[in-house]
């Protein structure tokens, strides 16, 4: 089956790649976008083609009138799933022109046609009691390798750079976490390995994370900030900042506190579920000043959000995005937040929607445990799950590292 997806997911690839010959992105109108929303999406009917008239939204109003926002005329849908890095889990629909220009875009920014990937991003490589030393898989004919993020331990890490080793023309694109795994284990034991270009997204890249992964890796870090809704996009630059990705979507930003900005996005590019006005609920710190690599538009200093941390297994530690795939595609799940003991104990703590059932929570626990020994882990049902001084609530907690 692991082959299977993979091989179609290469199909679907190059016909984007022959897509692509004729698509020639442009800075889409947004009041053509609106008047669109305006006609066919039952949510925004009658809004017209002023951005005034549209109100903000965020995933509570979205999964609490979902229907409302698909257009039902589209009969092949592409279904994008968001492990929900913030604990809340989500589905997607995606036109053609919406997979094209996200292919588009990021293969301008990362530059990384014609390179053997190494994919490690919280793929499900193998069953949580696999056992052995190797924790990769490579595709033959297509060029990609897929490391499990759930089996990270020195055994498996040296295995895997003795692979590496071997590969060249390689590009390594992963969670920062996954990354910086790899980079450490490198950097401590003396080993260096050469990608041409490291690709990260999902989670925030701390500096120092970045500076040891450029170090072991011997290149540059390029980073990508975005989400399964296809609201936003912003990229690092040389200077370490982020800047808008120009034409893949309309971003507003909102007063938040402490001098920082909510980052509100607009679907330029999907025309069976575009968002508009939809709030992340991502901060972000905006400098006044010119950035320094010239780049036009906002200079993003900092993105706020999504930390990292991780929880101990048996068999290794299981970073923080990977750990958000215990909630990918589970049905009325509102919110969870995953917390462990000093004692190793692991309690998953779990917002209901109204429609949850006996059938949800045997589904739930089942998937679960296919991560986790059910004997490490706790179901437990809160009403709301605490945020911070920012709003924002922590979904990773290992109280061993408070």
């Amino acid at each position: 089956m692991l082959y299977y997806t993979k091989y179609k997911s290469f199909i679907v690839r190059k016909i984007f790649d022959l897509l692509m010959l004729l698509y020639k992105p442009h800075k889409e109108e947004l009041d053509k976008v609106l008047s669109y929303c305006s006609e066919n999406i039952d949510f925004y009917r009658g809004n017209g083609s002023s951005l005034e008239n549209y109100q903000f939204i965020d995933k509570k109003v979205l999964t609490d009138q979902y229907d409302h926002f698909i257009n039902k005329k589209y009969k092949l849908k592409n279904v994008g799933l968001t492990s929900g890095t913030t604990g809340t889990p989500g589905k997607f629909y995606r036109d053609i022109l919406s997979m094209a220009a996200e292919q588009f875009f990021q293969c301008r920014y990362f530059n990384w046609k014609g390179k053997y990937k190494v994919i490690f991003r919280g793929e499900k490589v193998f069953d949580l009691e696999y056992k052995e030393d190797k924790i990769y898989k490579t595709i033959p004919f297509i060029g990609e390798m897929l490391v499990s993020s759930y089996h990270i331990n020195d055994n498996t890490l040296k295995n895997l750079v003795k692979k590496l080793k071997t590969i060249r023309n390689k590009c390594l694109w992963a969670y920062p976490s996954s990354a910086y795994a790899l980079a450490e284990y490198c950097m401590r034991n003396n080993v260096r390995l050469k990608f041409d270009v490291v690709a990260l997204s999902s989670e925030i890249l701390a500096d120092y994370r970045k500076d040891i992964i450029e170090e072991a890796f011997q290149c540059r870090v390029k980073d990508w900030y975005g989400q399964a809704e296809r609201v936003a996009a912003l990229v690092r630059c040389k200077a370490g900042h982020y800047h808008e990705v120009e034409g893949y979507s309309h971003i507003e930003y909102l007063n938040g506190q402490d001098g920082t900005f909510e980052i509100v996005g607009t679907t330029l590019h999907n025309r069976i579920m575009p968002l508009i006005r939809y709030n992340m609920h991502d901060l972000v710190e905006i400098s006044a000043e010119p950035c320094l690599c010239g780049a036009s538009g906002k200079n993003i200093v900092k993105i706020y959000g999504r930390s990292t941390t991780y929880i101990e297994l048996p068999n290794g530690k299981l970073y923080e995005t990977p750990l958000a795939f215990l909630f990918k595609g589970m049905s009325n799940v509102v919110e969870a937040q995953i917390i462990q003991k000093k004692d190793k104990r692991i309690i998953l703590k779990v917002v209901r929607g109204k429609k949850f059932d006996d059938e949800n929570e045997r589904t739930l626990a089942a998937h679960i445990s296919s991560f986790i020994p059910a004997e490490l882990f706790t179901l437990e049902y809160v009403e709301r799950i605490e945020r911070d001084a920012r709003g924002k609530f922590r979904y990773v907690i290992n109280e061993g590292m408070v």
